[in-house]
Formats: structure tokens, sequence, C-alpha cells
């Protein structure tokens, strides 16, 4: 049976976080990168995607709509530039790039700089 590739990676996860996948005019979420990627397939083009971790918990980050960036929102009672989880992919150009019906095909850091 094949590794989901975030334990390929090495990233560490747990049930409070989710993996977002944003591409060029879509996005999707999931408790693994195959699953976000196949969600944001459901609604664009997954060739070249940024994947971060992402709280569950809504109103901690929002996807910003003119620009395809994220933004993040800091609640109450959670500090993003000390989340470890959070922060194993956000300052980093992790990568995925995926074909027509949503499979990963790529994926790696800075895979297309």
């Amino acid at each position: 049976m094949k590794k989901p590739i975030h334990k390929l990676m090495g990233f560490e996860i747990n049930e409070d976080y989710k993996f977002l996948v944003v591409g060029s005019y879509c996005w999707g979420t999931g408790d693994t990168i195959e699953k976000a990627m196949k969600n944001a397939r459901a609604n664009g083009d997954v060739s070249k995607c940024y994947c971060k971790i992402v709280p569950k918990q809504k109103g901690e980050w929002e996807i910003c709509d003119i620009t395809g960036g994220i933004s993040i929102r800091n609640k109450k009672g959670w500090d993003f530039k000390k989340d470890e989880v959070f922060l194993q992919t956000w300052n980093k150009d992790f990568h995925v790039g995926g074909n027509k019906s949503g499979k990963v095909i790529k994926y790696g850091f800075d895979l297309f700089n």
C-alpha cells in the first residue's frame, strides 16, 4: 500500500489540521494532499498548485479572492507564528501538480520556480 504524500515528505499533522491546495482559480482541502487535490480539481486546473497545512477551524485562514493568495486571520488563542504544524509549509513553496482527474503526479519544494 502506498503512503500518502505527506507521510513521504515527513510532515507532522494531526486531526486539528488539513491540507489546502490552491491552483489557478481553484482550491480544495482534505485530510491528505491527495484528497485536497481531488477537491480542488472539481473547481479548476490543478497542474500547478501550492499546498499548505492549515487549521481545520474556520475563520483562522482565508483565501484572497483577487490574487489567489492566502491570508491568515489571527484568532484568539492561536498564534500562527509559533504553530509548528502550520509552519511546516507556510513560508516554503511546497508545490503539487496533478492531472485532469486530480491525481497527484509531481510534488516537492520549489517545483515550479
